[in-house]
């Protein structure tokens, strides 16, 4: 894996031999089943592999690049349904939103307190 590949926080990247194709890349079979799904419904056209030798990166997806733009929006379509919440406990989401609230009230309040 190259620097460019690890800091690169896609799940698309050109195809490494044809110019003409992009790759798409899912860890989760479920989320390759959708996306091909997604492809399928909308009749755009892609070559689907799977690679049992790398276990992070099973379901592959090759796209012509004229419907990248199209498959891009497929693709967050894709990542949006299977994402998990970034705080998924109700109670600690509400409190970290509540602090965040309450420290820009205080900002507020003290820029407004300053200028007079």
């Amino acid at each position: 894996m190259n620097l460019e590949e690890r800091f690169d926080f896609t799940n698309w990247r050109k195809h490494p031999t044809k110019q003409r194709y992009y790759v798409f890349f899912f860890t989760s079979i479920e989320q390759g089943i959708h996306f091909e799904f997604l492809l399928t419904e909308k009749s755009i056209w892609f070559e689907r592999f799977e690679d049992a030798d790398q276990p992070n990166r099973p379901i592959w997806f090759a796209i012509d690049k004229n419907d990248l733009e199209k498959v891009k929006y497929i693709n967050n379509l894709t990542l949006g349904k299977y994402r998990k919440p970034f705080i998924p406990n109700s109670t600690l989401r509400w409190a970290v939103i509540l602090f965040a609230l309450s420290i820009l009230a205080l900002a507020i309040g003290g820029a407004i307190m300053n200028q007079q």
